[in-house]
């Protein structure tokens, strides 16, 4: 049973988002993974880390959905010949440096969009 108050918060979140659902059935399971992230983010927050995590766009999304953004795509062991190690390749290990500031390598993307 979803407490009324993340019941609530959903609506926001439609609302704020411009979020609309084609049948009861997306709309009930798009509100259970809203209710799900609400308590994967309560317990973060319960942590006192020294920041706090809250919704966003994608808070109603299948981590599915997520890596298809992301432009996940999910590779066929077999054919990478077996359990995939047989293309590793190991890297030289001597004179690594303690730190490196990848932002000066040019490595590091702009902020995306965090809402």
């Amino acid at each position: 049973m979803i407490p009324e108050h993340v019941k609530n918060m959903f609506q926001e979140h439609v609302s704020k988002f411009g979020k609309s659902f084609a049948t009861q059935e997306e709309y009930q399971f798009r509100l259970q993974l809203f209710a799900e992230k609400q308590y994967e983010l309560a317990k973060l927050n319960e942590m006192n880390a020294g920041f706090t995590v809250g919704h966003n766009l994608f808070s109603t999304w299948t981590k599915e959905e997520y890596k298809k953004l992301l432009g996940f795509k999910q590779v066929d062991s077999t054919f990478l010949g077996g359990d995939g190690h047989d293309f590793f390749k190991y890297l030289e290990t001597t004179d690594i440096p303690e730190a490196v500031d990848w932002r000066e390598k040019g490595a590091v993307n702009p902020v995306k969009n965090q809402e």
